[in-house]
């Protein structure tokens, strides 16, 4: 019987050093990224075995929900604003803060099949007439592609004409859902989700310095900054050949 319970004990604690081992890291994802950290945590995994589970919403329904106990390791937003909030609330490391990205935003028209200057021109068009067609877009409130898009038309004279016909999404993700079915004629959306569908529909890009910059920055919280895997993730997200690949998916170098 002793010998028993001793294997038993030595099982469990040989699981429990596996698991050590193995781990997890917990992301809490801005919704424009999460394909891409999708594919990021999948080659992290195998390469290290250690397991990636990903949160993904809005930014600001992100930081609401880790203020409120959200149980994550990292914070990955659409600004810089968020991860600052959590450092100034003592709930995440300042020294952590890193930009993993800079996004782009473009407006996708998936209906039509024109040269960039010529989609503009409609989507133009189409906006000062009178014309059913919905046009989408993040929530300024939540998501800072939304703002990001507001300030673009607010520059173009736009946000008038298209008050009664705007589609605001919970996050960028449903933006590009409303267009993507049909929902709107038009939708303001990340450059990395529009170069998934480059084959339908046509695409103009506003110069960055229409709107304010997209700093993507990520945070580690506090219960996490001691924990091996997270340090590692950390580490290999800041690596040379990750930054490639988030610039392959659409994002400016920095």
């Amino acid at each position: 019987m002793r010998v028993y319970v001793k294997c038993l004990i030595l099982a469990v604690a040989l699981w429990a050093s596996n698991s050590w081992a193995n781990g997890q890291v917990r992301l809490a994802v801005a919704s424009n990224f999460l394909d891409v950290a999708r594919s990021l945590g999948q080659q992290f995994t195998q390469e290290t075995g250690i397991e990636v589970r990903i949160s993904a919403a809005s930014t600001g329904k992100l930081y609401a929900q880790i203020r409120n106990g959200l149980p994550v390791d990292i914070f990955m937003a659409a600004d810089q604003q968020r991860p600052q909030l959590l450092i100034e609330e003592g709930l995440a490391d300042g020294a952590t803060q890193w930009t993993y990205a800079l996004g782009e935003l473009v407006l996708w028209v998936p209906g039509q099949q024109l040269a960039s200057e010529q989609c503009l021109q409609w989507f133009l068009e189409q906006s000062t007439a009178q014309h059913q067609g919905k046009v989408a877009m993040a929530n300024p409130r939540t998501a800072p592609y939304g703002t990001a898009a507001q300030s673009v038309m607010q520059a173009m004279q736009l946000q008038k004409p298209l008050e009664k016909r705007l589609i605001l999404g919970e996050n960028i993700a449903q933006t590009y859902l409303f267009a993507d079915s049909g929902a709107a004629i038009a939708a303001w959306v990340a450059r990395s989700q529009w170069l998934k569908q480059q084959n339908k529909g046509c695409a103009w890009q506003p110069a960055a310095d229409d709107y304010a910059e997209l700093r993507q920055d990520a945070v580690v919280l506090n219960p996490a900054i001691d924990k091996p895997e997270v340090v590692q993730f950390v580490d290999w997200m800041q690596s040379p050949a990750v930054a490639l690949r988030i610039q392959q998916a659409g994002y400016r170098a920095q």
